[in-house]
């Protein structure tokens, strides 16, 4: 499978991303922060997924490639091998990090054959808001996401709705003054708690791990991540996912430079 990210579409966003933030916080919309060192081409991860501690899963090696341009935008993505599924234990609007990505939560409605996407931009008092409208094989459309931003543009809240409008999920996204996401909250269609997700950082920025939580606080999973591999930049190379301390993923990450 491979899917690339429609650029006209792209395009549209990045004008709304300069606009609500003249310093230009780049592809937040869509992917985390990548936090990369250098001017980059391109930044291309592939991950493995393991059986068990050493032997890797079926099928090809999940692949996501993001593209920049020389000015360092965000240009595009594209994504392919494994099947869409959760490697968060989140939901699979979450990446293998544990982080919401705006991609992953298209893709996946792809799959359920919604067939039209329609982006419409609001400026708001506190706040930037954006809605996605979807049409069925039907031609039916109605209001499938509501979301708002914060004015660095990261997500602070998601609202997702159902074809006969009641309320679906709901998530509210709580950030860091280096504008990492440090919580994440999931609600139901009643607005009851269901998981929380706390998340943990060096001093790179880089992800140490991340706790779900149930709606009791109490802690159900607990992933890490270890680095061991960097470039001549100080970009590191290759990541390694633990989840309650098994080793369940490797990621190799490759970047192009200018």
């Amino acid at each position: 499978m491979h899917i690339k990210t429609n650029l006209v579409r792209i395009s549209a966003l990045s004008v709304f991303l300069m606009s609500c933030n003249p310093h230009g916080f780049q592809h937040c919309l869509f992917n985390e922060e990548l936090r990369v060192k250098g001017s980059t081409e391109w930044v291309s991860d592939s991950t493995i997924y393991l059986l068990d501690d050493s032997l890797p899963g079926k099928g090809l090696p999940d692949v996501h490639t993001d593209y920049f341009t020389a000015d360092g935008d965000w240009h595009g993505s594209s994504s392919q091998g494994l099947p869409l599924y959760d490697t968060s234990d989140i939901d699979s609007s979450f990446d293998i990090t544990g982080k919401f990505t705006r991609d992953r939560l298209l893709r996946q409605d792809d799959n359920n054959h919604l067939k039209q996407k329609q982006e419409n931009y609001a400026p708001h008092s506190n706040y930037n808001t954006e809605d996605d409208y979807v049409s069925t094989a039907s031609g039916m459309g109605y209001l499938r996401y509501k979301y708002k931003y914060d004015d660095n543009c990261n997500v602070l809240q998601l609202e997702q709705f159902n074809e006969d409008i009641s309320a679906g999920k709901k998530y509210i996204f709580l950030y860091n003054d280096r504008n990492n996401l440090i919580e994440c909250k999931l609600y139901d269609g009643n607005n009851v708690l269901i998981k929380q997700v706390k998340y943990e950082y060096d001093k790179n920025n880089n992800a140490t791990g991340y706790a779900i939580h149930n709606n009791k606080s109490n802690v159900t999973i607990n992933f890490s991540f270890i680095y061991d591999e960097y470039d001549t930049k100080g970009n590191w190379q290759k990541r390694v996912k633990y989840k309650n301390g098994k080793r369940i993923a490797i990621t190799h990450r490759s970047i192009k430079y200018f």
